[in-house]
């Protein structure tokens, strides 16, 4: 093991994790005048065509690794893999940067039961942070679409895109059905403003964004260097250290040296992720300082969505261009006096008989298929 050392410089703030958290938190700290630093694992994401190759997508990125990494214990044992990239995971996110509704925020009895548990704040507590947080994004949208959108204090940064392509289709025949179809609120720069115009190419979902339009956290971080903010990629955090009741350093192994290095600050911010940050925190032994630690690192759900996929006749005007443009809200939650899903899905969609047996007859392409098409869109 290669001797330790310990950097000079003493900063403000210490920020772990380049993604939406350390990303929004550097933000605002540079923007106050703090002297900040940024430690992230993994490596710049470059920009260009390669972009936009099919093997440049979630898993097949070289971004995602299983190596060295967290054994899933349960129904379905094995290895969870991780991004790690400048921008965290939401470099590959699909840009819809919705707001929690404010029935959210209210207890549901069917999950609480007798618990009495609730939110400590209201949606309208945090709606002030919702709209800083969508013009540090540049968010393109349209209020009052959507029949469950909550209250909003002034317009989104950016105005919406018509929908086009499928979505316009989509779009008409929701209408036609008595739903109140809604233009998603995007994270993408489709003017130019923040920099390079989006393409309008159909690679948002899963992929990095080839021109840098889309506005991950990735996107925002440059602006805050040009600031002062110092960001080192390829550096793990492997040790919080701590003396009495005080974090004094960060032990930190540059990934391509081995070279461990000590940097302080007076203040730390975590921002590790759902995974990474219990793993920093169960490492370095302080959730034994906490009244909670025997539930640090447990109790955790990913990402969980159910998807349905519809197949048209034949190929539409626009379709390999950007028209990931329409949501439909009007059975989101399915709250008193509202119909549920169920309801929905029963009475307007199908499966064509010809896909249910293409479907059955399960080849292991198929198979491989279905598995990388149930992570494409998120």
């Amino acid at each position: 093991m290669l001797p330790l050392g310990r950097d000079r410089r003493h900063f403000d703030v210490i920020v772990i994790g380049s993604g939406v958290g350390g990303a929004m938190a550097a933000h605002l700290l540079v923007h106050a005048g703090l002297d900040v630093l940024m430690l992230e694992r993994g490596s710049r994401v470059a920009r260009g065509p390669a972009n936009w190759a099919p093997d440049a997508a979630l898993e097949l990125s070289p971004h995602f690794t299983t190596a060295g990494h967290y054994r899933v214990r349960g129904d379905d044992p094995g290895v969870a893999g991780t991004f790690q990239c400048v921008g965290g995971p939401a470099v590959f996110f699909g840009a819809v940067s919705y707001r929690m509704r404010v029935s959210d925020f209210e207890p549901c009895p069917e999950v609480v039961g007798d618990a009495g548990a609730e939110w400590p704040y209201t949606y309208d507590d945090l709606e002030p942070f919702y709209a800083r947080a969508e013009r540090v994004l540049g968010v393109a949208g349209r209020p009052n679409t959507d029949p469950l959108d909550p209250p909003r204090a002034g317009p989104y940064p950016f105005p919406a895109l018509d929908a086009q392509g499928p979505a316009a289709l989509i779009w008409k025949t929701a209408r036609s059905l008595g739903l109140r179809p809604t233009h998603l609120p995007l994270a993408i720069d489709f003017s130019g403003a923040e920099g390079r115009a989006c393409e309008r190419c159909g690679t948002c979902d899963g992929y990095a964004c080839a021109v840098a339009a889309k506005r991950d956290p990735s996107a925002i971080l440059p602006a805050l260097e040009r600031r002062g903010m110092t960001l080192l990629p390829d550096t793990v955090v492997v040790r919080l250290l701590r003396h009495g009741g005080r974090l004094t350093g960060v032990v930190c192994v540059d990934r391509h040296t081995g070279r461990r290095t000590v940097f302080a600050a007076e203040r730390y911010v975590l921002a590790a992720g759902a995974i990474g940050s219990p793993h920093l925190i169960l490492a370095s032994g302080l959730h034994s300082s906490s009244p909670a630690r025997a539930h640090v690192g447990r109790y955790l759900m990913r990402h969980c969505n159910g998807i349905v996929f519809g197949l048209f006749p034949h190929r539409l005007e626009g379709s390999r261009e950007f028209h990931k443009q329409v949501g439909i809200m009007d059975f989101y939650g399915g709250t008193r006096g509202m119909r549920r899903l169920g309801a929905f899905s029963r009475s307007i969609l199908r499966r064509p008989a010809s896909c249910a047996h293409t479907c059955r007859s399960g080849s292991a392409t198929q198979r491989t298929r279905s598995r990388t098409a149930r992570r494409a869109c998120w």
